[in-house]
């Protein structure tokens, strides 16, 4: 992943999970790594409507506070998540939802990491 998509998908993985901004380069590619492999069980239409989401959110970011969600100071762009998670409209709640489930399976799913953020799967939970 690389470019605005993985701009995008780093700025809303740091409000999800804080911690990820300490990441170094390989726990950055590790997690990008796991957003391509659950993407590519997708179908192309989730996968586009996933792509097209974090667009209009980076949209209404420029609108909201005049710069894109990768250069909004990270209470902003929390304030901007969530009033899209209250939004009146479901396809904004749902889009906010699964973008956060993304970006969060991609810092709890580095068993390399579990211990460091304090993280312990589930029992018969495998990953």
């Amino acid at each position: 992943m690389s470019g605005s998509r993985a701009r995008r998908f780093r700025a809303v993985q740091q409000a999800a999970v804080p911690r990820s901004k300490t990441f170094d380069r390989t726990a950055r590619e590790r997690s990008f790594a796991i957003i391509e492999q659950l993407l590519d069980r997708q179908t192309a239409a989730t996968r586009r409507q996933i792509g097209t989401f974090l667009i209009l959110v980076d949209g209404l970011s420029l609108l909201r506070f005049g710069r894109r969600i990768h250069r909004l100071r990270p209470r902003q762009l929390e304030a901007l998540l969530a009033r899209l998670a209250d939004s009146r409209i479901a396809l904004m709640r749902r889009g906010v939802d699964g973008i956060a489930t993304l970006v969060k399976a991609s810092v709890y799913g580095q068993s390399e990491l579990r211990a460091q953020l304090g993280y312990r799967p589930p029992d018969g939970v495998d990953g």
